[in-house]
């Protein structure tokens, strides 16, 4: 038996197991283009096919458009630098129907990356966009509105089915776990797991190489 090859596989075992604490999305993001808000009240979520460091957040309140129908949004996002092995956290939140800033979204300069707040003029959307710097990971959101005030919480892997979060040019869903209560509301966690093309090419060459392994064996 190879001893050490069973030690690793242990190894690779736990790290599964610890990096499914918090569901993983791990399907498309992209879309070509601005994404129709036509799904529903929540959160649109997708970066651009073309350029996959820019990202778009919009959130969408039908009919939440005076101060008697006020719609909370909050949340945060976190992001990696790959390189250096350290870690942000940039929060949000919106209050009214209808705003054109944000608060609490990165209070000063970034290395990780570049945003902007972004509305559509009419009310009842809102959002940002980000730009992440070369090197720099998106790792989580923790996304949450008083829209999701009638959830359960669900504190425990593997969560539940996320409401109201619609990701990529087709609208996916995604595991998420529903946590505290926070300004009426509560917010729904999830990880994303997006291939940068460095890690597309570094599979690759992993699966040449295995090929070349092979044929000298044989």
């Amino acid at each position: 038996m190879d001893f050490k090859r069973t030690a690793l596989g242990f190894v690779f075992a736990a790290s599964a197991s610890a990096a499914l604490a918090t569901p993983q999305y791990s399907g498309s993001t992209t879309s070509d283009g601005d994404l129709a808000l036509d799904q529903g009240a929540g959160y649109y979520i997708w970066n651009d096919l073309n350029n996959t460091s820019n990202w778009f957040v919009r959130w969408l309140a039908p009919g939440a458009v005076d101060a008697d129908n006020t719609v909370e949004w909050f949340g945060d996002l976190e992001f990696e630098n790959q390189n250096l092995g350290t870690y942000e956290s940039f929060g949000f939140e919106s209050s009214g129907p209808h705003a054109d800033t944000m608060t609490d979204f990165s209070t000063g300069t970034s290395d990780f990356i570049t945003w902007t707040a972004a509305t559509n003029a009419t009310g009842g959307v809102d959002g940002f966009n980000f730009t992440l710097a070369g090197g720099i990971e998106l790792l989580q959101f923790s996304l949450g509105s008083s829209l999701f005030a009638g959830l359960t919480p669900v504190l425990t892997d593997p969560g539940t089915t996320s409401a109201g979060i619609y990701i990529g040019d087709g609208y996916s869903s995604t595991d998420a776990l529903v946590l505290e209560n926070r300004a009426g509301g509560v917010y729904q966690q999830f990880e994303v797991s997006v291939p940068e093309p460095s890690t597309l090419a570094l599979l690759g060459l992993g699966l040449a190489g295995f090929g070349v392994s092979r044929r000298r064996r044989s």
